[in-house]
């Protein structure tokens, strides 16, 4: 019965990067040396960039989800680092059952609560309450005291 629990909870990771050749090879190869499988690959799109980086204008989005131990992201994200054919990459986590999560605590499976940070909520949906001058005088001498 753990093995089963085990495997419910197995963190799959979904690789985003911008690099200057089409073919999705440098990635795979990346994720082969760490020793983690692969999990599904998204169709690579040809995109113009807002800016330029390294010099290119132009730059192919290639997406690889993946499974492993998490200890295989430090050598992973130090790899791509040092590869010239990648511009930019991302690694975030996305759970089984769940639409995604970034490091950050932004759900985008739950729209009504977004969470930046500890402590910090926003509901969507509702407005800012606002105070009139003597009304904010009151609360803040509340406060003080």
């Amino acid at each position: 019965m753990e093995q089963s629990q085990e495997q419910e909870y197995i963190k799959i990771y979904e690789l985003t990067a911008l690099m200057k050749g089409e073919d999705p090879a440098v990635l795979k190869n990346v994720l082969q040396k760490s020793g983690v499988s692969l999990v599904e690959e998204k169709p690579v799109l040809k995109m113009q960039l807002s800016y330029p980086i390294a010099k290119e204008h132009f730059a192919f989005q290639s997406v690889l989800c993946f499974t492993g131990p998490e200890e295989a992201l430090l050598s992973i994200r130090n790899d791509l680092n040092l590869n010239q054919e990648v511009l930019r990459h991302v690694v975030r986590v996305v759970y089984p059952g769940r639409k995604e999560e970034t490091r950050g605590g932004f759900e985008r499976g739950n729209r009504e609560r977004m969470k930046f940070g500890a402590g910090h909520e926003v509901r969507e949906g509702r407005k800012p309450e606002i105070l009139t001058n003597e009304a904010l005088e009151k609360k803040i001498e509340e406060i003080l005291q």
